[in-house]
């Protein structure tokens, strides 16, 4: 089960985010994707196995609630045919928020990793069997 961990915009810089994203859409002719998703700042993105879930959940929790509050450094923005990419500066705030994240969801994680790493796994496996072998 892939688990993504992030920071919610504030109100005003949601709307202008799904409103950039629909306009986008539209003239990309694709769907937005905040009809079911909302805008966040991506934190953690991971694979943990479901029976996991609670426990993650309650991590998740007792990280944001003694999480302050800061403000966000913006960068570049970038757009595909249904995202909004607004690159956020990586701050020292930013930074000890992933590293909360990592070190205590990490262990959840029991050995899961996402699906398109094992296609780089084998490709590496395949190089070392073959020169070893050859």
């Amino acid at each position: 089960m892939v688990v993504s961990c992030g920071l919610l915009l504030p109100p005003e810089q949601e709307k202008t985010a799904i409103k950039l994203s629909s306009y986008i859409a539209q003239k990309s002719g694709t769907a937005s994707i905040y009809k079911t998703n909302l805008p966040y700042v991506s934190l953690y993105e991971t694979v943990f196995p479901r029976r996991n879930i609670e426990k993650i959940k309650k991590v998740i929790k007792i990280i944001a609630e003694n999480m302050p509050e800061f403000l966000m450094e913006w960068g570049i923005l970038e757009t595909t045919t249904d995202y909004v990419i607004l690159w956020g500066e990586r701050t020292e705030v930013l930074a000890l928020f992933q590293r909360e994240f990592l070190h205590k969801l990490n262990p959840l994680r029991e050995g899961y990793f996402k699906e398109k790493y094992l296609s780089i796994l084998l490709a590496k496996q395949i190089c070392i069997f073959f020169a070893n072998n050859i």
